[in-house]
């Protein structure tokens, strides 16, 4: 079988929701808001979790996926939903409002300690997020309360050799 030098799914995805985190970071996207528990979710969070959960769709991972975003904060803030699409479209050119609503709304699942899932936190370290900080976009497919496989993208984090952080940052799997 031949060997591909591009990379898996999963890893290009969490690849692009991290350039899109760098890039909401970079631009200081005014439209972070308060969830009910009073902490802060940005563009980055929602955007990272529909690309995420995007990439296990066309992967063939089904449902269910635990995902920290809730869908119901992009439909009542409309503005909110069309500026992460926006952020979006860098790595899926003419995704909609919708299609993030959809796709943030997977997480959903109800997790525990049976049964098989994909967990995801799309943005672990939101404070530090705004304040310019590191941060980490965690991924995980737990199977009966094991952790079975799991990602780690930190798109801040520079190599330990290099003077500056690379364009995707470090990514552990």
């Amino acid at each position: 079988m031949p060997v591909s030098d591009s990379p898996p799914p999963l890893l290009e995805a969490l690849r692009a929701a991290g350039r899109v985190c760098r890039a909401v970071q970079r631009a200081r996207t005014e439209a972070s808001r308060l969830k009910d528990d009073r902490s802060p979710v940005t563009v980055a969070d929602f955007a990272a979790q529909a690309l995420i959960f995007r990439a296990l769709e066309r992967a063939g991972h089904p449902p269910p996926y635990v995902g920290e975003e809730e869908a119901d904060l992009l439909t009542a803030h409309p503005e909110l939903a069309w500026t992460v699409a926006e952020a979006a479209a860098d790595a899926v050119p003419g995704i909609t409002p919708d299609e993030i609503r959809r796709l943030v709304a997977l997480g959903t699942g109800p997790g525990g300690r049976t049964g098989a899932f994909w967990a995801l936190d799309p943005l672990d370290g939101t404070k530090g997020f705004l304040r310019g900080g590191q941060y980490a976009i965690a991924l995980a497919r737990i199977e009966d309360g094991e952790v079975v496989e799991g990602y780690l993208a930190c798109p801040s984090l520079p190599y330990p050799d290099a003077e500056s952080p690379t364009p995707d940052g470090c990514l552990f799997h």
